[in-house]
């Protein structure tokens, strides 16, 4: 019999729902055919808690239980957990109820093996589809781990991790960019690296073996190269903002810059069909929070000892209002909002035609850079332990989310 994981987690999903009586929205049609949806007072919102279902994994338990870095979670219709481990290359099975299954799919060169594996999605008829960059391939798997199909990479390089949505029709669509004329670096250099990115979402038709993309716009890029003999780090400015996408199921491609809350949703043809605009303030930059940032990169000091100085001279004196931008299983749009260091990550929810529908703050824990996954009623968390052991927490959205 599978030996059942940690259950009924005393953990918390919160739930904070708009108040109609104090939520100042309008909306209206532009001249050039745009939908104008406008929240002028903000976010109003009060919360309620509900209690997780089950939490997968154990810091001190048998290998299944351990989990080294989790990438990336599933579940199916039967109510079965697919667990990514990227440091192990493993996907194991869970029950729904938080029981090991099986390892479907480990690290080797053969049909159904794994080399570096950065997100796995599941299909409208059930098969597991594995981004495996490693391999240059999308792997298609059973739910017991056999190669049904293999296809080419949809875009050509890695990602940490992989962003991809099915659509409607079953093509798979994953955000992508690459450089505007950017000129190449000397090997040695250091300093400020600025330059301009074209956004895309590269898309893939495994029924027709067909590839295409939707140009979702140029965005600026601010960086800081620090060279030191034998390498070199390319560090982002800490606290700046920059652009987030999301495709949704009916390949509406919403684009934002995280600095602002105003959001803009594309059509399939790639031409603006809504403007969202939250009325929001930043939070400011604290010298705790500078704080924190150079002691995690304590390396970069030690390497180049100036470089920390000359990037804290770049940060803004105020955060992004956004960290996160994806969309879920009912083309919802999730917003993940700046919080401050350590706290649960929170996220706005609206409906496809802009409609404000709660906020969730997900469990204590839980990785900020790892998007929730929500199917059907339930949500998918990745939540790290003080010793940096991985674990997923299973919740049940909240009721106003259900449905």
């Amino acid at each position: 019999m599978p030996r059942p994981l940690l259950t009924a987690a005393v953990t918390f999903l919160a739930l904070a729902c708009a108040d109609p009586a104090t939520t100042d929205v309008t909306r209206e049609t532009l001249p050039d055919g745009r939908v104008l949806v406008t929240y002028s007072a903000g976010l109003p919102v009060r919360e309620d808690t509900l209690l997780a279902d089950i939490r997968i994994g154990q810091l001190d338990g048998a290998p299944e239980e351990t989990f080294g870095e989790i990438r990336s979670v599933e579940m199916d219709g039967e109510g079965r957990v697919y667990v990514l481990d990227a440091q192990a290359s493993e996907i194991r099975t869970f029950a729904a109820d938080g029981s090991f299954l099986s390892t479907i799919a480990r690290r080797g060169e053969g049909p159904g093996e794994l080399s570096r594996v950065n997100g796995i999605l599941l299909d409208r008829e059930g098969r597991l589809l594995v981004n495996d960059h490693g391999k240059r391939s999308v792997l298609v798997l059973d739910h017991e781990g056999h190669e049904l199909a293999r296809h080419e990479s949809i875009v050509p390089g890695f990602g940490f991790l992989w962003n991809a949505v099915i659509d409607t029709a079953g093509t798979i669509w994953q955000p992508w960019s690459h450089p505007v004329g950017r000129a190449p670096r000397a090997p040695d250099f250091t300093g400020v690296v600025e330059g301009e990115n074209r956004g895309y979402f590269k898309s893939f038709d495994p029924n027709a073996g067909t590839y295409d993309s939707l140009f979702t716009g140029i965005s600026a890029f601010r960086g800081y190269s620090a060279a030191y003999e034998g390498g070199g780090w390319g560090l982002p400015i800490p606290f700046s903002g920059g652009t987030l996408s999301a495709i949704d199921q009916h390949r509406r491609a919403w684009v934002v810059d995280s600095d602002t809350y105003t959001l803009y949703r594309m059509d399939a043809r790639g031409d603006t069909s809504m403007e969202v605009r939250v009325t929001a303030t930043p939070d400011p930059v604290t010298a705790a929070d500078i704080a924190a940032w150079r002691s995690g990169n304590a390396d970069v000091a030690k390497q180049v000892p100036d470089a920390l100085d000359a990037i804290e001279k770049l940060i803004p004196p105020v955060k992004p209002l956004m960290q996160q931008l994806h969309t879920d299983d009912r083309s919802r749009l999730w917003i993940g909002r700046t919080v401050p260091t350590g706290a649960a990550p929170l996220y706005d929810v609206f409906s496809p035609e802009a409609e404000y529908l709660g906020s969730v703050r997900l469990v204590a824990g839980a990785l900020g850079w790892r998007p929730p996954v929500v199917r059907r009623d339930r949500i998918l968390m990745v939540v790290a332990g003080e010793d940096g052991d991985h674990s997923v927490v299973v919740a049940t959205l909240p009721r106003a989310l259900q449905n």
